[in-house]
């Protein structure tokens, strides 16, 4: 779990957070959009399929299609309650699975099996 700053005034204005990425591993940026409960639109690479949960917690759409980028963003305009809902789901998905205390629970499991 990723420490979130205790006021993020940008974030909370958002109503969904776009990640555009055509090269990456992962992003510090979607536990800060699920810790203020907004949706995420991301390009389908590295590890954001793990963490962005296909129309659930928001979008993922294939690097370098403008496309398929614009209208996963204009689909939120058309149903803003659909987004809010995401956020939800975001923040109460990223909250349970990773938490301090589900965290040290899955390392210790690990340890524990390497015995």
């Amino acid at each position: 779990m990723y420490p979130a700053p205790k006021s993020n005034t940008s974030f909370a204005r958002l109503t969904r957070v776009v990640l555009p990425y055509v090269q990456i591993s992962t992003s510090g940026v979607v536990p800060l959009a699920y810790h203020y409960s907004r949706p995420v639109i991301a390009t389908s690479i590295g590890g954001l399929p793990e963490i962005v949960k296909e129309g659930q917690t928001g979008f993922l759409v294939d690097p370098g299609s403008e496309q398929a980028l614009s209208e996963a963003i204009c689909r939120g305009f058309r149903d803003p309650s659909m987004l809010s809902a995401m956020g939800a789901r975001g923040h109460a998905w990223f909250s349970t699975e990773h938490s301090w205390s589900e965290v040290a629970r899955q390392t210790l499991e690990l340890y524990r099996s390497l015995q």
